[in-house]
């Protein structure tokens, strides 16, 4: 996102002190706690934020704290992603970060998705060959669950070098790039262990017709 068009976005926020997720990776675990957004300090170049109303998760806390100083924050009404890092915390668990260094706004599919089940694929993804099962498709993008990875924890921005339907061969869709990540729960879906859920981008749009028959 441009510098100005995030900033607006930012201000609006903290206005409505709108609701955030704050979580990191560390020591190969997700962490995470929800917020609220208080104030942005442009004079001192940081951002603000409040516990929400009820159940601090204060061990969740630690360990976001004390992980790489990097804090991804998701603004849930307006679905946008900023990359910062850590500067304080006070006695009431304010927390203070940096501004952002990164910044993504989740973009909607308009096209048509296809809503399927019990399509395998693999996916190469840091030189390492992962497999996942798809959840739905369209000309610009797919979701899927990672079901056996070989990798690092998906993180949003990491490319997907290759992915493959697998059928009676392999139909390779193409290269992507991870827009969203979300941590599935032991049979909050067919799982009965943990996956991830990640929303994908392609690089080149997909003529998905030329893989109805598999799907």
């Amino acid at each position: 996102m441009e510098n100005a068009e995030l900033e607006k976005h930012l201000i609006d926020s903290s206005k409505r002190s709108e609701k955030v997720i704050i979580w990191n990776f560390s020591l190969g675990s997700f962490h995470f706690i929800e917020y609220h957004f208080k104030t942005i300090r442009r004079d001192r170049n940081d951002m603000v934020f409040e516990p929400a109303t009820g159940f601090l998760n204060l061990e969740g806390l630690k360990q976001i704290i004390t992980g790489s100083g990097r804090l991804n924050i998701y603004l849930e009404e307006s679905k946008i992603f900023v990359r910062t890092h850590f500067k304080s915390i006070d006695e009431k668990y304010v927390i203070t970060t940096s501004l952002p260094d990164l910044s993504m706004k989740e973009e909607r599919r308009s096209e048509e998705r296809l809503l399927i089940s019990n399509i395998d694929v693999n996916l190469l993804r840091n030189g390492k060959i992962e497999k996942g099962v798809l959840s739905d498709i369209s000309t610009g993008g797919a979701s899927l669950f990672l079901t056996e990875r070989k990798s690092t924890i998906p993180q949003v921005e990491d490319e997907i070098e290759d992915l493959h339907l697998i059928s009676e061969e392999l139909k390779k869709l193409g290269s992507a790039k991870v827009v969203a990540v979300r941590k599935i729960p032991p049979y909050q879906e067919h799982y009965p262990f943990p996956v991830w859920k990640i929303s994908l981008s392609f690089d080149t749009q997909l003529n998905l017709t030329k893989y109805l028959k598999e799907l």
